[in-house]
């Protein structure tokens, strides 16, 4: 989505991935958001999480964000976490960019769960 103004986010921008129908299926795996803004304002919601798993089935994995502008007062969350199911999905990725940045920022958040091959020592 390119906005050449200003993008208000009061309600929610979403790239969910499905919940498993059916047994053991599982969820799907979250969408893409890729936003480019003058500026970005609001308390809404941006989200790619995972959808969740049915009987035995996996959770799906987090999608991905990017979020880039010229400037920024969005106070708002941004989730792409990966869901719950016989094995959870891993976290997707949130990156942020402002135009007066080099280089943006790459966030990973699973919201504390473990994905399903990650090991915490």
């Amino acid at each position: 989505m390119n906005v050449t103004g200003v993008l208000t986010v009061s309600g929610s921008i979403l790239a969910n991935g499905g919940n498993g129908t059916g047994a053991n299926s599982g969820g799907g795996s979250g969408g893409s958001i890729w936003v480019t803004t003058g500026s970005m304002v609001g308390s809404g919601i941006i989200s790619a999480n995972g959808g969740v798993y049915s009987g035995n089935g996996g959770g799906g994995g987090g999608g991905r964000i990017s979020l880039n502008w010229t400037s920024n007062t969005y106070t708002g969350a941004l989730t792409a976490y990966g869901s719950t199911g016989w094995q959870r999905g891993g976290a997707g990725t949130i990156y942020t960019k402002s135009s007066s940045q080099t280089n943006g920022d790459l966030f990973l958040d699973n919201n504390n769960n473990a994905g399903a091959y990650t090991t915490t020592v």
